[in-house]
Formats: structure tokens, C-alpha cells, sequence
């Protein structure tokens, strides 16, 4: 469990709000990590996503939140301070956690099925972007790898939080690399999405 989530000036994404790192999935996601009293602090001089993220934390059940305006605080960057001497307003959302979640059964793992290696098939999905409701798959590129084997180059992931990560193919296993996708439900639930992509 986690005592605090810090969410320090983020991009605001103004032109692209799915992109934004505060949504209801996020706020889901910190609310179960956290422990009772744990905090999730937002600070941002952006007044669009200021109020976005207010009204997406109000829209939750019941919580308890800070709101403060031009806060002054122990420890400020100079950035923060240059924004003060031009008048700029920096906002802060504190949500509290007042719930305990109870503990997830583990999704899974992100293991594949043995024998993947389709050389066709990865020929096909070669620049194809897959969406659906948890994200989306981007096969970005193919490669041959010298010696037998292929690899692909992916981005994936929750709309806010995509990854980019390559899955190398053997004759005998597939495998990510340099490491597996962060382990979030979302990721396990687009991990089997990928599985049946692969499969055609």
C-alpha cells in the first residue's frame, strides 16, 4: 500500500484530453493502492485541467478533497516561482482516501502460448492499430531478427498511459522485451487482446 501519489504540473493535453494522466481509470487505480488516508496531490498551473480534474474527482463517490489556489508550500521549484512573480495562478487538488480496498485476485500473468511465431500473420498487422474500450495495440514495425525470429515493435496500453515495448518471436516462445508491460488490469486485458491478434 502507498501513502502518497504525487501528480506534479502533468501535461495538460488541452487539444487531446484522452491523453491526460487524470481520469476516472487513474483515480480507480490510486484509490485501490492507497492506503486509508493516503493522498493523491495534483499541482498544476493549468486552469483547463484544474477544473477537468476537479469535476472528473467530483464525479466519484463519496471522498474527501482539498482544494487550494496559489498554496504556498515548503519546497517550490523555480519554475513555480518565476509563475508567482508573473501573477499565475498554480492549483492544488488533494483527494484523501477514505475507503480500504480489498485485496485483487491476481489478472494473470503475461505469458504467451508456445509456437506464436506466424510470419504471415505479423506480416498483416504490420502498422494496423487495434482500439477498443480498456486501449488500444499499435503494431509500429517488423523485423527480421539474423539467426531466425522476428521482432515487434508495439505501443499499447490505456489511452492515458500507453506503453512502448517490443515482442520478440522465437520458434519456440514469445516473449516481451526489455521487460513486460507495467502489471495493471488494464495492460492484463490488453495482454489477451494482443494473444488473439496474433492469432488472427
Amino acid at each position: 500500500m502507498v501513502e502518497k501519489i504525487y501528480v506534479h504540473f502533468p501535461v495538460p493535453w488541452d487539444k487531446k484530453p484522452h491523453r491526460r494522466i487524470i481520469s476516472k481509470a487513474f483515480i480507480e487505480e490510486a484509490i485501490r493502492v492507497l492506503n486509508i488516508q493516503g493522498t493523491l496531490e495534483l499541482r498544476t498551473d493549468s486552469d483547463n485541467y484544474y477544473m477537468y480534474s476537479y469535476e472528473t474527482l467530483m464525479s466519484l463517490r463519496q471522498l474527501s478533497l482539498e482544494v487550494h489556489k496559489n498554496r504556498a508550500i515548503a519546497i517550490s521549484s523555480k519554475y513555480e516561482d518565476r509563475w508567482r512573480l508573473m501573477d499565475k495562478n498554480i492549483y492544488d487538488l488533494i483527494l484523501h482516501n477514505t475507503e480500504e480496498s480489498p485485496l485483487q485476485p491476481s489478472p494473470g500473468t503475461f505469458a504467451f502460448p508456445p509456437h506464436l511465431l506466424n510470419v504471415t500473420r505479423l506480416h498483416e498487422l504490420n502498422g494496423k492499430t487495434v482500439t477498443f474500450e480498456e486501449g488500444f495495440i499499435h503494431f509500429e514495425r517488423l523485423y527480421s531478427i539474423e539467426g531466425g525470429g522476428m521482432l515487434l515493435r508495439l505501443s499499447l496500453g490505456s489511452f492515458e498511459r500507453p506503453e512502448h515495448l517490443y515482442l520478440m518471436f522465437g520458434d519456440k516462445e514469445t516473449i516481451y522485451f526489455p521487460q513486460e508491460p507495467i502489471a495493471t488490469r488494464t495492460n492484463h486485458a490488453i495482454h489477451r487482446q494482443l494473444i488473439k491478434e496474433l492469432h488472427g
